[in-house]
């Protein structure tokens, strides 16, 4: 029942059978109030999907089809606009995806939290796909940094932690697509949590700015 529960199979959340498994052992019915909340849910998502996202589509398809042939405004115009179709668009089938199981009477976790207005790349990650971002944590990153720890692959302790960061973002980009552009994707976010890593010890011992959250 967990594998064929269809509304997370085609592009997620990632349901763990810890947090679905239980959820079976108490009676299940479509109640009013599921059914209202559910429907809410999808009907956001769809409006996100179907109105948002496809409505931009169109327009970022012919600007990347031949950018050079457009002006550098127009350029960036598309960049943004991807950047709102590629949000509406996976927050939006999740948002569906999500509101179906309300209506049937499951409940999954929120799987987007306004990512766009995060203040650091590793708030970024806590914030887009939830569902992927914290298994890549849970069973690659940890799995990882212990293992290596344990066996002293490495010499420090914050070496093996961005290892473990190039290993998890490199599969995360490979899990959007097995190009080769989605692996530099995962290794540039990799990058970036390295840096902010560095910045955030380096700034707790200067305390010039807050830091945010950190795997």
């Amino acid at each position: 029942l967990f594998v064929a529960f269809f509304p997370r199979l085609v592009a997620g959340p990632i349901v763990r059978p810890a947090d679905y498994l239980p959820q079976l052992k108490k009676p299940i019915g479509t109640r009013g109030d599921n059914v209202g909340a559910g429907a809410q849910i999808f009907t956001v998502g769809l409006f996100k999907k179907l109105i948002l996202a496809y409505s931009v589509d169109p327009f970022v398809n012919q600007v990347f089809a031949d950018p050079s042939y457009y002006s550098g405004a127009t350029v960036w115009l598309a960049v943004f606009a991807y950047a709102i179709q590629i949000y509406c668009d996976f927050s939006g089938y999740s948002d569906m995806a999500i509101g179906i199981a309300r209506m049937l009477g499951f409940h999954l976790n929120r799987n987007f939290h306004m990512p766009y207005i995060s203040t650091s790349v590793a708030e970024f990650w806590n914030r887009w796909h939830i569902s992927l971002s914290t298994w890549l944590r849970d069973h690659v990153y940890m799995r990882f940094v212990l293992a290596a720890t344990k066996g002293r692959w490495f010499g420090d302790k914050h070496v093996a932690s961005y290892a473990g960061f190039i290993l998890s973002m490199g599969l995360m980009g490979l899990w959007h697509g097995t190009a080769a552009n989605y692996l530099l994707y995962g290794l540039y976010h990799a990058t970036l949590m390295i840096g902010h890593d560095i910045f955030s010890r380096w700034n707790k011992r200067r305390k010039l700015w807050g830091s945010g959250p950190i795997w």
